[in-house]
């Protein structure tokens, strides 16, 4: 965890900023192979990533704050776990080329939640809630400044394909993966199956 004025210093709140600090961490790598996500709360923030390799800190940033873990080769064979998911939930205008509109309704994220569990080779509980957050900035150089939508999920789930399950979550859920989208934190409910 980094403190308030560290955080405010290393990692940015605008999305496209953050994105170009976390491919730091991967030198070398020619297409994006990790997801991350940034959580800021009053007194500091944390910066979370899965990859398939070791990040690299950059020798500018703070050496003694990275800690990397292998995820257990069981991690993804519980039947049960508790999630959280930063996504950006969107569906395509219906025009040609359409771009893609924020969903906002209770009811539609769910259903969005439940097709990528179909999908993904999980079933949401039903204790599962989609909590909107504050939109978040995305400035690119040349480009008009923009806005990423993001709702918060979180409850348990229960998987019922655990190689699907793996390759989704490691794959991410929903658009913007590349702009702090789509890591499912999880923590086991059960035990390896």
């Amino acid at each position: 965890m980094l403190h308030e004025a560290e955080a405010a210093r290393l990692l940015p709140r605008d999305a496209y900023a953050l994105h170009r600090l976390v491919w730091r961490f991967f030198p070398g790598m020619g297409k994006r192979r990790f997801l991350y996500r940034a959580d800021y709360a009053p007194g500091g923030a944390r910066l979370c990533m899965l990859s398939p390799l070791p990040p690299q800190c950059p020798d500018d940033l703070p050496q003694d704050r990275l800690c990397c873990a292998a995820v257990p080769p069981d991690f993804h064979r519980a039947r049960d776990y508790r999630f959280c998911l930063r996504a950006n939930p969107t569906k395509r205008s219906p025009e040609p080329h359409g771009r893609r509109l924020p969903l906002t309704g209770a009811d539609e994220l769910l259903r969005w939640l439940r097709r990528k569990g179909e999908q993904g080779g999980f079933l949401p509980g039903e204790d599962v809630r989609a909590v909107p957050e504050a939109p978040l900035p995305f400035c690119k150089p040349g480009c008009a400044p923009a806005l990423h939508h993001s709702v918060q999920f979180c409850g348990s789930l229960s998987v019922r394909d655990p190689e699907t399950f793996r390759r989704a979550r490691e794959h991410g859920f929903g658009s913007a993966k590349s702009f702090g989208f789509g890591l499912m934190l999880l923590t086991p409910l059960s035990p390896p199956s």
